[in-house]
């Protein structure tokens, strides 16, 4: 396991314009900043400690703790303890399945709504007769109708997501 050394000034300064960017991209459209800067962190470092991570991020101690547990429940990061000592290195080992990990987690919590979907859509289309005269009503039946119609794909997109991920 390698030791975390700092990096030079400048490259900081790139590497915060970097994660800034990485942040406001279509890559982190669905997560939070505090969680996106993380991950983004990761990807340009691969290999981080906790006090790394405080120290450039400017969090807490227990904000950066939960941020990485949730990284590792994702599947998107790694725990690595270091022999004789107490110190834990957290990496990314491929940011490839990092990011298909993040993309399944997603199609996943679409997955969810499904049923409570479907329960909307019964409902809009139950009481059409009254709901109809309500403003905007039209629009929401549109978009509950849109994601009715997508969940057979998304089921699809999840068992092809997960495939390539296992390859």
């Amino acid at each position: 396991m390698r030791n975390i050394n700092p990096i030079d000034k400048d490259v900081a300064k790139f590497e915060k314009e970097l994660i800034e960017f990485m942040i406001r991209s279509p890559l982190f459209f669905d997560q939070n900043q505090i969680f996106s800067m993380i991950k983004s962190y990761f990807v340009t470092r691969k290999y981080l400690d906790q006090a790394s991570l405080r120290k450039i991020t400017g969090l807490s101690a227990g904000k950066v703790s939960q941020e990485l547990h949730n990284l590792i429940e994702m599947g998107l990061i790694e725990e690595n303890k270091i022999e004789n000592s107490r110190k834990i290195i957290y990496s990314m080992k491929s940011i490839q399945k990092s990011f298909l990990a993040s993309a399944i987690n997603a199609v996943k919590e679409i997955a969810e709504w499904q049923s409570n979907l479907r329960k909307i859509k019964e409902e809009l289309d139950r009481d059409k007769e009254e709901l109809q005269k309500l403003r905007g009503y039209s629009d929401i039946y549109k978009i509950v109708n849109l994601f009715s119609i997508s969940l057979p794909l998304n089921e699809k997109m999840l068992e092809k997501l997960q495939e390539y991920y296992n390859k």
